[in-house]
């Protein structure tokens, strides 16, 4: 339910050990009927086969007629609208424009806000950063229960212990990494100083503005000499 687009043929699921709402394999049905991921059992959910196809959009006038009993947002509302939990997750209505409906782009995203958080999601798990990397003990369990990954099972013989994924670096590798990182030079208000982003010690980046985070995701990770790097630290 929490997909403005899809709605009630959201096929979302609840992790059990998680504890969190999953869209995990939701996205082969937007594929071609085509595609090769259609009939893959093993890189998706296990032994599953996506048959289904994209439910279509809908259109910006049954948005506004979902919305059009709805408080508006600078009031406050004591009861929730009806459906709500079954039909669809709005408790109100976000603005008050006549021509909203026949706007073809419905969401303002904050774009380089929402780079940032991937990539302090992709960067804290492949660095394998304690308290940050979306890697832990329960994801695993989940994926055991969800997915086929032999080589990410936890053992049930020692259950508290999670084997190391192939994709989080070594501590000599995130050494390396980060050495280079204090050693990168830009032109004059290209970036921030990265330098001063590296804890050497903790061997983690800190203070790392959305700017920084487009610069390194949109060029730093496309350069020849990166992937060169990263092969030479055992990283593929």
């Amino acid at each position: 339910m929490g997909c403005p687009v899809c709605m009630e043929d959201t096929h979302a699921f609840y992790l059990h050990n998680g504890r969190n709402a999953c869209y995990f394999d939701f996205h082969r049905q937007f594929l071609l009927p085509n595609h090769p991921y259609h009939r893959n059992k093993k890189a998706f959910t296990k032994n599953r086969v996506e048959t289904k196809v994209a439910c279509p959009r809908l259109t910006q006038e049954q948005i506004r007629n979902w919305v059009e009993e709805f408080s508006p947002a600078v009031e406050v509302s004591l009861s929730l609208p009806n459906g709500y939990g079954i039909e669809h997750m709005w408790i109100k209505k976000s603005r008050e424009l006549e021509y909203w409906s026949t706007h073809l782009i419905r969401h303002n995203l904050d774009v380089m806000h929402i780079e940032k958080n991937v990539f302090d999601n992709i960067f804290n798990t492949v660095m394998d950063i304690k308290g940050k990397t979306n890697d832990n003990l329960n994801v695993r369990k989940d994926l055991k229960i969800i997915c086929n990954p032999p080589k990410l099972e936890v053992d049930e013989r020692r259950p508290n212990v999670m084997p190391k994924a192939v994709y989080t670096m070594t501590r000599e590798q995130k050494r390396r990494i980060y050495e280079w990182i204090t050693r990168l030079k830009f032109p004059d208000g290209y970036t921030s100083n990265l330098a001063r982003c590296v804890d050497m010690k903790e061997l983690r980046l800190h203070s790392m503005k959305s700017h920084d985070c487009h610069v390194f995701m949109q060029k730093l990770i496309r350069l020849p000499s990166v992937k060169c790097f990263l092969s030479l630290c055992g990283v593929h």
